[in-house]
């Protein structure tokens, strides 16, 4: 985490996640390409793999996927103050575009610019939604690739054929995983014992 800190001010932090936040329109995963863009790809401070583990953890958390993702790299990049930074830097802008729809609700809900701008938005943010998912399932896949891909297609298959309540998928989901890691984990651990 120190090598981070040196890498990138508070200040820089802040002003990234305020423009991620101004101009990502879908919440949730359309934050993530461009995070992972941010701190990935141009800056190098978080690997790929801590971004996918960051965006796993983030959907699992109460509150807006989006702010938690914030949060988590905020911490991971400045701890608790880095934290409350990504947190403040990810809601104002949200926070002043409701106030200022607030005020003129009838008008924007009525006019025809905006219903034509927010319909060819749901095409593009569908994509992005696609390409970040086929993303992380790749990620996901490098490694116990069986087991990965049943726990994908078994969450599939409980929301979308059983309609079972997605808590209760998640819930299931992290259990088994733990169980099947640590199990996994300790197998790796013993063979590299066995190997020394």
């Amino acid at each position: 985490m120190n090598q981070n800190k040196k890498n990138i001010s508070i200040a820089e932090m802040f002003m990234i996640f305020l423009k991620i936040a101004s101009f990502t329109f879908g919440g949730g995963y359309t934050i993530v390409p461009v995070m992972k863009d941010e701190f990935s790809v141009k800056r190098g401070l978080i690997d790929e793999k801590e971004m996918i583990d960051i965006v796993s953890i983030s959907t699992s958390g109460p509150g807006p996927m989006a702010i938690n993702c914030a949060i988590l790299t905020g911490y991971r990049l400045h701890g608790v103050l880095g934290a409350v930074m990504a947190a403040i830097s990810s809601a104002i802008p949200s926070l002043v575009i409701i106030t200022v729809i607030s005020y003129f609700y009838k008008e924007f809900s009525e006019n025809y610019y905006v219903k034509a701008a927010l319909s060819g938005m749901g095409g593009v943010i569908a994509g992005v939604l696609l390409i970040t998912s086929y993303d992380m399932a790749k990620q996901a896949l490098k490694s116990n690739t069986l087991i990965s891909l049943f726990i994908m297609v078994s969450a599939f298959v409980a929301s979308f054929v059983f309609n079972i309540n997605t808590g209760l998928i998640i819930l299931v989901v992290a259990i088994f995983g733990l169980f099947t890691y640590s199990i996994i984990k300790d197998e790796e651990e013993k063979s590299k014992e066995e190997k020394l």
